[in-house]
């Protein structure tokens, strides 16, 4: 899907730069992908 998408260059998660995101909390980033929340029947709305 990301080859018909025409994106530049496929990026994952191994590679993000979570030094150079200083808002990124890692630990976050972890759960969300790996998809429990879906199993929880979670929605996902933003933290205010």
């Amino acid at each position: 899907m990301t080859r018909l998408a025409g994106f530049p260059a496929i990026k994952t998660l191994e590679q993000f730069n979570y030094d150079f995101a200083k808002g990124v909390k890692r630990s976050q980033i972890e759960e969300l992908a790996g998809l429990g929340f879906i199993e929880r029947n979670e929605c996902l709305k933003p933290e205010i």
